[in-house]
């Protein structure tokens, strides 16, 4: 699910969990079922990963 774009040059879409490209860096301890990703418009790689709350 696309959540729109930003002047910084992201784009930012929900994935479900298992999908997170760095898991082991998430800081989460109530298990969120959906990641936020930030994705460079440059190279189209993910760039960050947030936890909704």
């Amino acid at each position: 699910m696309s959540l729109g774009g930003f002047q910084s040059g992201f784009h930012a879409r929900k994935v479900p969990r298992a999908e997170v490209k760095w898991a082991s860096f998430l800081i989460c301890s109530h298990g969120c079922a959906e990641i936020i990703q930030l994705i460079s418009h440059v190279s189209g790689e993910v760039e960050f990963e947030l936890l909704p709350d």
